[in-house]
């Protein structure tokens, strides 16, 4: 349990990359991620043990962020900015020295982290802002929640080039036709799987605007976004699609 409760202190997706502006020479933004998959009747349970650890951490001026992200399906996301692969190092030191002066309570809390889900994994993404609809003022919202789309392209081996190459036409075709909403690519630096491809998508407000949009941007796209799905079918092996949200009102978000 004290190796969940040192990893969730780092625990997801992307809450500084509303505030990079897509620059060629500028490194691009990495961020470590925590993926949780949990049981609809566990979720109260594992935002409650969260909360109280946020509120310690708080307390103890942990300076490291950690945005919650969440989908109807089960799945809870955490991510942490990092500029270097060193950064983890350096949140782990932050953890350890919290733990070590307050071991009676970390433990504690850690307790309230037991039977709250299925199984937990790691991994590093790198925003890929040439490959993204990038927005064009920073949000400030920090609190309420915020729909997303989230989806995992799985790629057939060797073909990371020309999947590329299509999803550069794709975000092509977004903006020819107005379709300006935040859309971030990332790839795998260290994951499980790396021949995936991740995807967040803000194209609407919830699921009905999101569909209404996603139907229409297709239909506008007409022959050249058919054309486009018929190079992107023998590029992959499947899909994954998830229904989220940004919770804020989860997230560890001290003002540094």
């Amino acid at each position: 349990m004290k190796k969940l409760i040192t990893t969730s202190l780092i625990l997801l997706v992307v809450f500084s990359i509303q505030s990079v502006v897509a620059q060629e020479e500028a490194p691009k933004p990495r961020y470590v991620v925590w993926e949780v998959c949990v049981e609809p009747a566990q979720m109260d349970l594992l935002l409650n043990a969260l909360d109280a650890m946020h509120s310690f951490l708080g307390e103890k001026d942990y300076p490291y962020r950690e945005l919650i992200q969440r989908t109807n399906d089960g799945y809870l996301w955490a991510s942490s900015p990092i500029e270097s692969l060193g950064d983890i190092d350096k949140m782990r030191e932050a953890e350890q020295k919290i733990w070590k002066a307050n071991a009676e309570k970390m433990e504690a809390l850690g307790k309230n982290f037991e039977n709250t889900y299925q199984k937990v994994g790691a991994l590093v993404l790198e925003l890929q802002p040439n490959l993204s609809v990038m927005p064009e003022q920073p949000s400030t919202q920090t609190s309420g929640t915020k729909f997303r789309v989230y989806e995992k392209f799985h790629l057939k081996n060797g073909k990371y080039k020309e999947f590329e190459a299509a999803t550069k036409k794709y975000v092509e075709l977004r903006k020819k036709h107005g379709y300006n909403q935040p859309f971030y690519t990332f790839y795998p630096v260290l994951a499980p799987d790396m021949s995936v491809v991740y995807f967040v998508d803000e194209l609407g407000s919830n699921p009905v605007d999101y569909y209404t949009k996603n139907e229409e941007q297709w239909q506008k796209f007409g022959e050249e976004g058919t054309q486009l799905w018929e190079e992107v079918k023998p590029l992959i092996s499947g899909t994954e699609h998830h229904l989220g949200f940004i919770d804020f009102d989860h997230s560890y978000l001290p003002d540094n």
